[in-house]
């Protein structure tokens, strides 16, 4: 409800909630749009954005991190690679 009881408002994108109360999207959630009662985890090989409104896939070269580093893009490490919106790094073959 807002401020002067006069009308419901719906959650913004970045929060979800239900009866009148919002919060903000927490962790690796995040919602796109307004209205949301449950916030969504990015797809795999992608991270929520500060904003909690978007999900960035993780560039070439990167991939999406696991446990402590899952909000973070990790560059691969060296003699390996990745695509883009990769959720791990592959080793390069021979003559590379």
């Amino acid at each position: 409800m807002n401020a002067g009881n006069t009308g419901c408002a719906s959650c913004e994108a970045g929060e979800a909630g239900a009866g009148g109360t919002c919060a903000a999207c927490e962790g690796e959630t995040y919602t796109s749009g307004s209205g949301n009662t449950a916030c969504s985890p990015c797809g795999d090989g992608s991270i929520v954005n500060t904003d909690k409104m978007t999900c960035t896939p993780c560039e070439a070269g990167k991939y999406e991190g696991v446990g402590a580093q899952a909000s973070t893009c990790a560059a691969c490490p060296a003699d390996y690679s990745s695509g883009d919106g990769s959720t791990a790094c592959a080793p390069c073959g021979d003559g590379f």
